[in-house]
């Protein structure tokens, strides 16, 4: 899926980091449907934490890259 162009501009300006964060997200989504909780990213990442995964999480929502869905478990979206 191809998305607009101000969108892949974000995107650029992440730290690798976050890239990473991100690209597992889209491939969860892609894979299931549906958000993957905070262990499964950190799992994925093999990141010890799920809150170093909800801080780059945190920081890609206030990018415009992602967003959240209040008071659900496995609430993390990716912007359109």
């Amino acid at each position: 899926m191809s998305r607009p162009i101000k969108y892949r501009q974000r995107a650029r300006d992440l730290t690798p980091e976050r890239m990473e964060v991100f690209q597992a997200l889209s491939r969860y989504w892609e894979q299931h449907g549906y958000s993957p909780s905070l262990r499964e990213l950190a799992a994925e990442l093999s990141l010890r934490s799920p809150s170093t995964v909800w801080n780059h999480l945190d920081s890609l929502e206030r990018q415009g890259l992602v967003y959240r869905k209040p008071h659900a478990p496995r609430g993390w979206s990716l912007a359109a």
